[in-house]
């Protein structure tokens, strides 16, 4: 059907189901010409008054402020140059390597204002916070009780100044979490642990393991930066330092900065961070320890501080085991990390003096070739060396000076037959060592 040529179907009438004839029916307003002015009602326009004065602008870049260097307060340390007030920290290592006992260990140090960590503790005794999320509270109070038997703490040293949350308890921490694809951070949370936080005038919280205390995707940087930034954010406004404690990816090797489990934007958000590696048997053997004992030992590194020029200092520390007597009597074994000072062991070459007494024992019968005889020559090396023979490592140093002394030429290996007749491996002088030394330093006394 066809319409009159002065009328107009608009779309409204298309999709408000009319027939053709009833839009054609419809009376249509008279077409406009070029040039007519068309009336504009302003019955429901409203009309915005002219500003008399110019809107504030909703960024300014301030002007700043010069400040000579004696105006400027110290940097809020805490412990160390590791933490710091308002600002985030991290301990990254393996599973059990001694995450939790080196933060028991700064607890205690920072609760009595001891140095016994080997950090400074600035400005005396602290208030600290342990919210743990996998332990319970009767193995924390195990660690904290050993650590305080170990450096002599006592109850009233604390003062009533160390808080502990355990999620095993019920004190669940999930800051941010994913719904529906969306991150959604809990700032009611954040906000009650500022509360709590000024409210005690705590410190140091720390928070172990990090991995706990977030629903979000760990691999994902956006993910991990919204949950560090929110810690941080609570950190600098409950004026505290907040330390996680983080795990390494599965599989690395030698721990750094850059070993921490997940998105790397969670170590690029933390102020310092610190690093656990257990101790290689090849640095053990530098170190003169035992193969045996090399699992006892770690490295603390400060790998990371944004606030101080090249930190990279170590510290090497021993778990020791203490005796802590439980409920019903009998006793349990609790390791300790504890400071030691390592210096690296180098052995001498033995000189000719000492080669010339090690064959006089020789020829007097001290000669045997296995470290389990009674007249075996290690000891009489390890005596002149100053080395232990009831030491694995110290009896392989002592083979192995024995072995340059037969490459050398010194002495050679021979086969005997003890006194039951059984054959034995002995020792032999083949070239005599001088009976003094030859050095200008090293003068046989004169008569």
């Amino acid at each position: 059907m066809s319409t009159s040529a002065n009328t107009a179907i608009s779309a409204a009438d298309f999709q408000s189901g009319q027939t053709p004839e009833q839009i054609a029916a419809k009376p249509s307003a008279a077409p406009q010409r070029s040039g007519d002015v068309i009336p504009i009602s302003t019955a429901n326009t409203a009309i915005a008054p002219v500003p008399t004065t110019t809107p504030t602008p909703p960024i300014i870049a301030a002007p700043y402020q010069w400040l000579k260097p004696s105006q400027l307060p110290p940097r809020p340390w805490i412990y160390g140059h590791q933490l710091l007030r308002g600002s985030v920290s991290m301990i990254i290592a393996p599973g059990g390597s001694g995450k939790t006992a080196l933060a028991t260990g700064m607890t205690l140090s920072l609760l009595t204002g001891r140095e016994f960590m080997g950090s400074k503790v600035w400005g005396g005794p602290k208030k600290v916070w342990i919210w743990n999320l996998e332990d319970s509270v009767e193995e924390l109070s195990r660690g904290i009780q050993a650590a305080a038997t170990y450096w002599q703490i006592t109850e009233a040293d604390v003062h009533g100044n160390l808080f502990l949350s355990c999620a095993l308890s019920g004190d669940q921490l999930k800051l941010v979490s994913t719904r529906s694809g969306k991150l959604v951070e809990d700032y009611e949370l954040a906000e009650a642990i500022v509360t709590e936080v000024k409210g005690k005038a705590i410190d140091v919280l720390f928070i172990d393991p990090f991995i706990s205390s977030h629903d979000a995707n760990e691999n994902d940087n956006k993910s991990m930066d919204a949950v560090v930034k929110l810690l941080a954010t609570i950190a600098y406004e409950a004026n505290c330092s907040i330390v996680l404690l983080h795990h390494t990816n599965k599989g690395f090797g030698q721990v750094n900065e850059n070993s921490s489990r997940g998105a790397s934007s969670v170590v690029n958000a933390a102020r310092s961070v610190m690093t656990i590696n257990t101790m290689t048997k090849e640095v053990g053997e530098s170190f003169g320890i035992d193969e045996d004992e090399v699992a006892n030992y770690i490295k603390l590194h400060d790998h990371k501080n944004n606030r101080i020029s090249a930190c990279r200092s170590s510290t090497y520390m021993k778990f020791e085991s203490v005796m802590m007597a439980t409920s019903d009597g009998t006793e349990e074994s609790v390791g300790v990390l504890v400071p030691v000072d390592l210096t690296a062991h180098g052995i001498p070459d033995l000189n000719e003096r000492q080669i010339a007494e090690i064959q006089i024992e020789i020829d007097n019968g001290f000669d045997r070739q296995y470290h389990t005889a009674d007249k075996w020559i290690g000891h009489i090396v390890g005596r002149i060396l100053n080395l232990d023979t009831s030491s694995k490592l110290h009896k392989k140093w002592i083979n192995d000076k024995l072995s340059q002394l037969v490459s050398d030429g010194y002495i050679k290996i021979i086969e005997t037959k003890k006194k039951n007749g059984v054959d034995a491996k002995s020792y032999a002088v083949v070239k005599r060592a001088k009976p003094f030394p030859t050095t200008n330093n090293d003068k046989p006394p004169t008569n």
